[in-house]
């Protein structure tokens, strides 16, 4: 199924004339920020794909609350094949807490329930796996 989406986003993102850069992974167990083997297989199918490094996100979901302040991810990149951590100072936000806000607005909203991933698509390709009605919302409140 893995390989199917990821035929099925590379396809979407070539017709849009988009690249696929990196990936992000919430784990189910609250405090593990850690990349299992498929997140790390994914990244660096993704890093095989695109010639460079691609970037991993572990969201860190104990850091994730309604005042986002400071990032709340870990970043991995593709090093001599292999996911590495990328150290902290090297990893920077931009928007001056915009995206903590946004990210916090929409917790708030409890949108999250709201997202829709591909395994979800497959099941009932109704659910839009590109949740632009959340996009719509991110580019309102930008």
């Amino acid at each position: 199924m893995l390989e199917i989406a990821l035929s099925q986003v590379d396809a979407y993102c070539r017709s849009r004339n988009l690249a696929i850069a990196g990936y992000y992974q919430a784990n189910e167990n609250y405090k593990d920020h850690s990349p299992n083997l498929i997140a790390c297989r994914i990244i660096e199918k993704i890093s095989e794909n695109i010639g460079s490094d691609a970037l991993l996100l572990m969201v860190e979901n104990d850091k994730l609350a309604s005042n986002v302040e400071n990032a709340c991810f870990t970043a991995y990149t593709v090093q001599d094949g292999k996911a590495k951590k990328v150290e902290g100072e090297k990893v920077q936000v931009q928007g001056n807490g915009t995206a903590g806000q946004i990210a916090s607005a929409l917790l708030c909203a409890k949108e999250h329930w709201q997202l829709v991933d591909f395994d979800s698509h497959l099941d009932d390709i109704s659910l839009d796996w590109t949740n632009a009605h959340i996009s719509v919302k991110i580019s309102n409140a930008v």
